[in-house]
């Protein structure tokens, strides 16, 4: 299953990763040593020019927008 990655701490941090099996997504968060957040992605059936203005460069928009949900990895205090 393919998930958008970012991260509490950076908003500038983006990416997109597919997990096989469940134990792919357990090593993926021991390698983090942070938890993870999975939920549904905001930028899910969004409009790709506007995902464009706000990702980083290399960053390809449509494929964040046709990824239904996302991992945040919790790597700082966000509230």
């Amino acid at each position: 299953m393919k998930f958008v990655i970012t991260r509490t701490s950076s908003d500038n941090y983006v990416g997109v990763k597919d997990f096989s099996t469940v134990e792919e997504l357990v090593n993926f968060m021991r390698e983090q040593k942070n938890p993870l957040i999975i939920e549904t992605n905001f930028a899910f059936n969004e409009d790709i020019n506007i995902i464009q203005e706000y990702c980083p460069f290399g960053v390809d928009a449509h494929e964040i927008a046709t990824t239904p949900y996302s991992i945040e990895i919790y790597d700082d205090y966000r509230e």
